[in-house]
């Protein structure tokens, strides 16, 4: 899982440190090589490059995800249409 850690004030996010925890809400699966360690990997270029790149807005798929809790299939077909569910416009 990765934690969206960026600000982003029309999300009502403010910015997280490593240091700190953030918001329940604030988390998005990712495999081990786009988390951690691809040369794509949100690590390795930074976390808004990489959501830029990716074309998802991850606080949006992220407050989706935390709505549907519980409701496994359905959080799996978020995922898996989060481009179209959830651009990243800027």
């Amino acid at each position: 899982m990765a934690h969206v850690r960026y600000p982003d004030a029309e999300e009502g996010a403010s910015h997280t440190g490593m240091a700190q925890k953030p918001d329940d809400w604030r988390v998005v699966p990712l495999c081990p090589r786009h988390h951690v360690h691809g040369p794509e990997a949100q690590h390795s270029m930074g976390e808004e490059e990489f959501w830029q790149e990716n074309g998802i807005n991850p606080y949006t798929l992220a407050k989706a995800l935390f709505a549907a809790k519980g409701d496994v299939p359905f959080m799996v077909q978020l995922v898996l249409k989060a481009r179209k569910l959830f651009p990243k416009t800027k």
